[in-house]
């Protein structure tokens, strides 16, 4: 399980570094110089000015990796083919195996639509979350 963790963290990295660059950018530099006039050290900027500033981003490329991870056949299929025993299995793989494997159509369906209401309940979250921090106009 840690060698396909690592490969999936491996591959998401450029997209996240890219997206918490872009989102860095957008952040005021005004910000970071009043910041500095006030006194606050590199790590307070960044916990105090940064992180706030680019908490949507944050939000929304964290949802964007769950679903993601949990979709995740590739990986998954070619390193562990789900194995050893059950141990790497995801939806995907998992009903992969029912459905093409075993032949059994029912349960690989169950076990494909088993993951919808997990993200769904995430994306449910995330968009509140984010409508909660907007601002009022």
């Amino acid at each position: 399980m840690l060698s396909v963790i690592m490969a999936n963290v491996w591959r998401g990295f450029p997209f996240f570094g890219v997206s918490f660059l872009a989102a860095m950018q957008t952040v005021p530099q005004d910000l970071y110089d009043a910041a500095s006039v006030d006194g606050a050290s590199a790590w307070q900027q960044f916990w105090r000015v940064s992180l706030p500033s680019i908490k949507g981003v944050v939000a929304i490329v964290t949802l964007l990796s769950t679903i993601w991870t949990l979709n995740d056949f590739n990986i998954v299929y070619i390193m562990t083919r789900g194995g050893p025993g059950a141990a790497t299995h995801i939806f995907a793989t998992y009903s992969y195996e029912l459905g093409i494997q075993s032949q059994r159509w029912g349960m690989a369906m169950a076990a494909s639509m088993y993951s919808l209401p997990v993200i769904a309940l995430l994306i449910v979250f995330v968009v509140r979350y984010l409508h909660r921090e907007e601002p009022a106009s």
